[in-house]
């Protein structure tokens, strides 16, 4: 019995915060944003210089959030250029 309680004792401890402490999630229990664009989804990419735009469709072949560069295949040339993605769906081609 006396080992049963010791066992249940040792387990049971819990680190609990100090006052000016704050309290983190495990490393493993916090998740990370879905991406804005996947891999392989439809992208439109946007050029833009001066008063002249183009766009074009075209494939992600990366994924991420806003701000991330990926590169982008143009689906009538299947060239591969690097763009911004701007939001969901766009690509920004500089």
């Amino acid at each position: 019995m006396i080992i049963s309680l010791l066992f249940l004792s040792a387990v049971a401890v819990v680190h609990a915060p100090a006052p000016n402490e704050q309290a983190t999630l495990p490393a493993a229990t916090v998740r990370a944003a879905p991406p804005t664009i996947a891999r392989n989804a439809l992208v439109m990419m946007e050029y833009r210089r001066g008063g002249l735009a183009i766009t074009a469709a075209g494939r992600a072949l990366g994924a991420g959030n806003e701000g991330t560069v990926i590169r982008v295949m143009n689906l009538d040339t299947r060239t591969t250029v690097f763009g911004t993605i701007v939001a969901s769906g766009r690509v920004r081609i500089e």
